[in-house]
């Protein structure tokens, strides 16, 4: 298939239209096990230890019997 034409077609349609294309297409592409890259692909942030130290704290009493418990 020419990839120009099939461009100007798909930009002929509505964009209503063009989402369902899409939709379909990455139907498709599932189907047949098309690899794909994505357009923004994601960096994988790195977890940075203690980034939140300093937002909680620990009660005095954490290990004290619960009064819902005490029956």
């Amino acid at each position: 298939m020419d990839n120009q034409l099939f461009f100007q077609q798909f930009s002929q349609l509505p964009d209503k239209a063009q989402e369902e294309a899409m939709l379909f297409l990455e139907f498709l592409m599932s189907k047949y096990q098309v690899a794909t890259s994505p357009q923004n692909p994601k960096k994988s942030a790195k977890r940075v230890f203690g980034i939140s130290k300093g937002d909680y704290q620990m009660q005095s009493d954490f290990d004290a019997e619960l009064a819902d418990f005490k029956d």
